[in-house]
């Protein structure tokens, strides 16, 4: 069986919350130590085809 579902019924679906990419915060520069740096940064990139 199928669901009909209005243009805004289902734009309000599809949005869960607003996409957040959220900094908790800084460390002091003295609590970094040259173990912690093992691998290369990682970036993370914005997909619009999501």
């Amino acid at each position: 069986e199928n669901i009909k579902f209005t243009v805004d019924e289902l734009s309000e679906v599809k949005r869960l919350s607003a996409p957040v990419l959220r900094l908790l915060g800084f460390k002091p520069l003295d609590c970094l130590k040259d173990y912690h740096n093992l691998r290369p940064s990682t970036f993370l990139y914005p997909n619009d085809e999501a």
